[in-house]
């Protein structure tokens, strides 16, 4: 069991409350949510910590792939504190970036709608991290909403 489930219930319980502010049906939010929940509960953290810009947006990263320059993705990581977040944020002091805590199930939510964005890493302590591609959370909650157990 995930020491911080009930953190992540209230997450849960918040984002499927809200449903209607997202103009998604509660019954389809609930579906949504109990996919994001399953991955929450594979992360490190209840909360993450991102650099944002000044306009609110998360600060994103572009990588390469070294075999293939050309091959380039949009990438954003979540930090397992936010004392580790303001270490990075001020080595890169000419972007002003700031610390925006946020939870778990909210960043992953989040990532649904922002197409921009290819990967979300959460880092954990050591610095590695669990990269959540966006593509494949958006297409599993797709499948999701169409399974006919959710129907019955």
């Amino acid at each position: 069991m995930n020491p911080y489930s009930r953190q992540l219930d209230r997450q849960a319980k918040r984002l499927i409350a809200g449903a209607s502010s997202h103009r998604i049906p509660e019954s389809a939010m609930k579906i949504i949510t109990n996919v994001l929940r399953t991955i929450a509960d594979q992360l490190d953290f209840p909360v993450y910590t991102l650099l944002t810009a000044k306009n609110g947006g998360w600060l994103k990263i572009t990588l390469s792939n070294r075999n293939f320059p050309e091959q380039e993705k949009q990438v954003v990581y979540a930090y397992p504190s936010y004392e580790i977040a303001q270490i990075e944020a001020n080595k890169l002091l000419e972007l002003q970036p700031y610390c925006q805590e946020i939870g778990t199930i909210d960043l992953l939510f989040q990532l649904l709608a922002l197409t921009e964005i290819d990967s979300l890493i959460f880092l954990n302590q050591s610095r590695s991290g669990k990269e959540i591609n966006r593509n494949e959370l958006y297409n599993l909650c797709q499948k999701q909403l169409q399974s006919p157990t959710y129907l019955a």
